[in-house]
């Protein structure tokens, strides 16, 4: 057992290491799949060393929020002075969307990408406006990112029983793919994407692809996190495609950040 959680790290490790192109800041958005009207979060945190961005007004850490992909329409660009911030290592910071766009109106539902300028690039964070009368699968956190400790999900579309399900996971979601015209990936294909796609590295992830049960759930996801004080403020995505005889349906991201 010992030797298998030295492995388990040293792929955790290197999948990290490969991944550092990331400008640094890990992300938390909640909710991750949101009501119309409801208020959204986005917290930044730096993780492995002091991280620099650009802040709308003097402290909105939100840029611009584009429609459907970090490549589509954007429906929050606002002109104004920006302020250079840093953040030491484990530090935070947040900012609320209300769900309007530049006009001060509310969005459609949908899936929304938040920009967040770093000193010489971009990092976005997925998050979704759901359509009350027409729901979608939806990802959820059952317990939380701390090292040493399992990180638990649950899938939840009551309107398509015993369909298959695939999950993935990546560092970042700064472009993703296109699947078909009305669904989009939002994860990177990273070092971490590589280790749950297409086959799950069982050493690290649980039930990330199966059936859901009649009620259209499945309550067993989950990633193990090895206890390596280094991982700490790490960010990581997690998305699921649900898939039956009528197509496939994306689950929202769940972006969290490793306590």
């Amino acid at each position: 057992m010992k030797l298998l959680q030295i492995a388990i790290t040293i792929v955790l490790l290197s999948s990290l290491g490969n991944a550092q192109g990331f400008s640094g800041l890990a992300g938390t958005v909640t909710p991750s799949s949101a009501q119309p009207g409801q208020m959204i979060t986005l917290t930044i945190t730096a993780y492995g060393a002091s991280q620099g961005f650009s802040a709308l007004g003097s402290n909105f850490v939100i840029r611009e929020i584009y429609q459907d992909s970090p490549a589509g329409n954007c429906v929050f660009c606002p002109f104004g002075f920006t302020t250079p911030i840093t953040l030491n290592a484990g530090q935070s910071m947040s900012s609320v969307w209300d769900q309007t766009d530049d006009m001060g109106n509310q969005v459609p539902a949908g899936d929304y990408y938040l920009k967040v300028t770093t000193w010489g690039s971009a990092t976005y964070f997925h998050a979704r406006i759901e359509d009350p009368a027409t729901p979608r699968p939806t990802l959820s956190e059952l317990a939380p990112a701390q090292i040493g400790q399992p990180y638990l999900m649950g899938i939840s579309s009551p309107a398509t029983p015993m369909a298959t399900y695939i999950t993935a996971a990546s560092f970042t979601t700064n472009s993703g793919t296109t699947i078909t015209p009305s669904e989009h990936l939002s994860l990177d294909m990273d070092a971490l994407f590589g280790l749950t796609f297409p086959m799950p590295n069982t050493s690290l992830f649980s039930n990330l692809q199966g059936t859901l049960d009649a009620t259209g759930s499945n309550l067993g996801l989950g990633m193990y996190i090895p206890f390596v004080p280094s991982l700490a403020d790490v960010g990581l995505k997690f998305q699921a495609a649900v898939i039956d005889a009528t197509g496939i349906q994306m689950t929202n991201t769940l972006s969290v950040t490793i306590q």
